[in-house]
């Protein structure tokens, strides 16, 4: 009996070589039914976000432009994340540039009053253009990050009348980043590279920017170069986005990937609509006794084609005109009868589908479904909440980024010159800007705060959370309300002195309990003796005094 003898195909290494297409991991099969005709092609990170970036930018402007769910999600990012006020917290290192704890909160208090005076001041200083005031400025810088996935900023500086600070910033349009006509990415006369507009070294460091002096679809198309920085390091473009990749030189816009089924939901929608106009429609029709047979006899005896029955139902109808208080009641002629026609009704997979695409188009916006649509019908409060927080983590840590790479940034700016004017008086051997400017601009940036599901339980939370170190009152006041700490203490102490001035002892509800101390839960039926007012009064001041200074000593540690 002859045995089955396998054959193989050796190869140089005299082992059996591997089948046509064979890899270890499916998803890199080049014979796969499935995955065949799927064959993308890996390129230089540049080159896979610029080709297109036009089209791509466009689109996503137009959506938000005319369609609500995207103008609804993208916007309720920005107001989320910004909102109507960013407020500075100022807390210098006060280590790292050696001086004193007092005279760095001292110093922190005077940049925060100075600052706020050149971001909100009403004739708009803060901005070259004089259009719109700080916050203004990192909202459209916000907007411009999530719809084209970058931010620039151009930073002036020269004589300003009305104000001592030569700063201003200027928000441009990151289409006008882009090569001088005519010239493709690749090397320059000077061994630079430029790709996208902005100008490489030979180590990869961003030296120049290359900007048209025109947006795109004007005529002039003018171009100019300006460098990163001064020859200190103080910039002159703040330019931002969120780096995926490395090598990465431009930004991707927010929702990118679910653009495509937003639009088709878009298009799907508009018929919807359509069809829903046409089948609330009706029309209305007079049927005749008479078939087609009767009317060609008929046509036949009749000098002008029309029987005299007709006449009669014709001349029938011109008369018989009756109303009631201004209302046609419609008389029908002997043997005719009204029937009215209404289209077919809609599919039922409409909703269905809808809510299956505004998932996907959420997740690709960062957003819970519920946050996107505002539908709350189908949450209860754990639902609700959970799909807040975790929405709330992703928009925190945009903001985040954000607030590291660019608002810092223009922070940077205005402390460099505000040390330069001797806003501050420094001590002898405090360390100099440029020497840390890390230490001389630290903060905090307060924006909205998170907000309350259940304003109850979240406020109960919150003060066990500070009760048991693991916050503090600065980051609870920020998070939950976005407020400052300081600013709610301060006036909580203005409440509580207004209130026994006026004689409201007596009236403890009116003082309140936001913000307080905690209160001991009491059965209804214990027979202690209940708090007075007095006693609450006190208690309220020593537990804001007592607050008030544990959240100072434990900035001053974290710092």
């Amino acid at each position: 009996m002859n045995e089955m003898v396998s054959k193989h195909i050796l190869g140089s290494n005299g082992l059996p070589m591997p089948k046509t297409g064979a890899v270890s991991f499916e998803a890199g099969s080049s014979t796969s039914h499935e995955l065949s005709g799927w064959q993308p092609t890996l390129e230089h990170p540049d080159v896979e976000i610029g080709r297109g970036r036009d089209t791509r930018t466009a689109r996503t402007r137009d959506l938000i432009y005319n369609n609500a769910w995207m103008n609804g999600g993208i916007r309720r990012h920005v107001d989320d994340a910004i909102g109507a006020q960013l407020k500075l917290s100022a807390r210098l290192d006060y280590k790292a540039l050696n001086v004193s704890r007092e005279w760095a909160l001292n110093a922190a208090d005077i940049f925060e009053r100075e600052f706020h005076a050149w971001a909100y001041d009403p004739r708009n200083l803060c901005d070259s253009t004089g259009t719109t005031n700080f916050v203004g400025q990192m909202r459209t810088a916000f907007e411009s990050l999530l719809k084209d996935g970058e931010v620039i900023a151009l930073c002036r500086f020269g004589n300003r009348p009305g104000t001592k600070y030569r700063t201003s910033i200027e928000i441009v349009n990151a289409d006008r980043l882009r090569n001088p006509i005519g010239r493709a990415n690749g090397k320059l006369p000077n061994g630079n590279y430029l790709r996208n507009g902005i100008e490489l070294d030979q180590k990869n460091s961003r030296v120049a920017f290359h900007f048209i002096n025109n947006n795109p679809g004007e005529y002039r198309f003018d171009s100019v170069r300006i460098p990163k920085a001064t020859s200190w390091g103080r910039p002159n473009v703040v330019h931002y986005f969120e780096r995926q990749m490395a090598d990465q030189t431009r930004g991707i816009g927010l929702g990118v990937s679910a653009l495509s089924k937003l639009k088709m939901l878009d298009r799907y929608e508009r018929t919807e609509l359509e069809a829903e106009l046409v089948r609330a429609t009706l029309v209305a029709c007079f049927e005749s006794p008479m078939d087609q047979s009767f009317l060609n006899d008929q046509a036949e005896i009749t000098q002008n084609g029309m029987s005299a029955y007709q006449q009669h139902r014709s001349g029938y109808h011109d008369k018989k005109r009756y109303k009631i208080n201004g209302v046609e009641i419609p008389q029908l002629f002997p043997g005719e009868k009204l029937s009215f026609n209404t289209a077919a009704g809609p599919g039922g997979n409409f909703a269905a589908f809808e809510a299956a695409v505004l998932r996907y188009v959420a997740v690709g916006l960062g957003q819970s479904y519920e946050q996107l649509t505002q539908d709350w019908t189908k949450t209860n409060y754990s639902s609700a909440r959970a799909a807040l927080l975790q929405s709330w983590k992703f928009l925190t840590a945009r903001r985040d980024l954000f607030i590291q790479g660019f608002v810092n940034q223009i922070w940077a700016l205005w402390v460099e010159e505000a040390l330069s004017l001797g806003v501050l008086e420094l001590p002898e051997g405090a360390v100099r800007f440029w020497d840390n400017p890390a230490a001389w601009c630290a903060c905090k940036w307060i924006g909205p705060g998170r907000g309350w599901v259940d304003p109850v339980k979240e406020q109960t939370a919150s003060r066990m959370r500070v009760e048991d170190s693991i916050s503090t009152l600065r980051d609870e006041c920020a998070e939950l309300g976005g407020a400052d700490w300081q600013e709610v203490l301060d006036q909580r102490a203005r409440e509580i002195e207004y209130a026994k001035s006026i004689g409201l002892e007596n009236q403890p509800s009116q003082l309140g309990h936001n913000g307080g101390p905690p209160m001991d839960d009491q059965e209804e039926d214990e027979e202690d003796t209940p708090e007075t007012a007095s006693d609450r009064i006190s208690r309220l001041e020593a537990w804001a005094l007592r607050a008030r200074g544990m959240s100072e000593e434990r900035i001053g540690l974290m710092q």
